[in-house]
């Protein structure tokens, strides 16, 4: 099972890759959120262009954690290490969510272009960072997909509202991606906004391993797999 994390990768990069118009709208989406922002001429288009991003990552995460529910307890009851299953599929969103990011951020750069491109897309790698944290902490919180984008939209909509000063910063997510591209604001550096993005992904998927962690145990005491070829492991999973 050394390569069980790459067969789960390149399972869930097909499923989501099979799925043509959804990716094509998470690339579109964010795209039309920046333009139109840009040809309206506000400043802090690119600024919109992240946020449109951390929701369309987000989105993603939430509908391959949602739709992998059954699929992961079956492959927990085969013998797959829970930390494969997620090892594996949160390579194959994280490569698949910062390609649509970086692909905006050319958009980005060649219609605004900013002063310091290089922070653009070091803004755009950490948006998809924290939100493939954030799109798998919510589908371990909600039952479906519908509530999970609602409760998405708001969480997104809800980085706008928040200035980016003082103390509120510790307690906005996506503070660090949003501080690289507002260039109201007097250049920091990227080093502690890269840092701050970082430490509230990693918070994020803590929190999100624990309840999915949860969630597949309970599943798993609700519905053992049957017949005499499955045994227990000293985790409660189950293995041929």
């Amino acid at each position: 099972m050394a390569a069980a994390w790459r067969t789960v990768a390149e399972m869930q990069a097909r499923d989501l890759l099979r799925r043509r118009a959804a990716v094509l709208l998470l690339v579109i989406f964010p795209m039309i959120w920046y333009g139109a922002e840009a040809a309206a001429g506000i400043s802090y288009a690119v600024g919109t262009g992240i946020l449109a991003i951390a929701w369309a990552a987000a989105t993603a995460a939430l509908f391959a954690f949602v739709a992998a529910r059954h699929v992961d307890l079956r492959l927990v009851q085969a013998g797959y290490r829970p930390r494969d299953l997620v090892a594996g599929r949160l390579s194959a969103l994280l490569v698949i969510s910062t390609t649509i990011a970086l692909v905006l951020g050319v958009v980005m750069v060649a219609g605004s272009r900013p002063t310091r491109t290089g922070e653009v897309f070091l803004a755009l790698v950490l948006t998809a960072l924290i939100s493939t944290s954030v799109g798998w902490l919510t589908a371990a919180v909600v039952p479906r997909e519908l509530e999970g984008t609602v409760l998405l939209i708001g969480l997104v909509g809800l980085q706008v509202s928040i200035p980016l000063s003082g103390v509120a910063n510790l307690f906005v997510p996506y503070y660090g991606p949003l501080r690289l591209t507002d260039y109201d604001q007097p250049r920091i550096g990227p080093t502690g906004p890269a840092l701050h993005a970082v430490v509230w992904a990693l918070v994020i998927a803590l929190v999100a391993l624990v309840l999915w962690r949860r969630h597949q145990l309970l599943a798993a005491a609700d519905d053992p797999p049957t017949g005499d070829a499955y045994c227990r492991r000293d985790d409660g999973a189950f293995q041929p």
